[in-house]
């Protein structure tokens, strides 16, 4: 029963720090769950987490000649080669 715990905790070390994005990742905190049991668990917790960045949009349309997408601001098109108008 001991054994299931400290492999839950190791578990769940290992999650914790994967979805708040610590530096270590989630690998060394589940050796570290392996390891140290509860205590990893709390540092997985306690640890400084980066926010992940929100890609930007990339606002596109479609080209009128062969209906691929594009950018928004393109001016030729990327696949057929052909001059779009700016404003549709």
């Amino acid at each position: 029963m001991a054994i299931a715990t400290w492999l839950a905790c190791a578990f769940f070390a290992a999650v914790i720090a994967k979805m708040r994005n610590v530096d270590e990742g989630g690998f060394v905190y589940f050796v570290l769950g392996v390891l140290f049991g509860p205590f990893a668990l709390i540092a997985a917790c306690v640890a400084p987490g980066y926010p992940r960045p929100f890609p930007k949009a990339i606002k596109t349309r479609l080209c009128p000649f062969c209906l691929s997408e594009i950018k928004a601001a393109a001016t030729v098109c990327r696949h057929c080669q052909r001059e779009v108008l700016f404003a549709q």
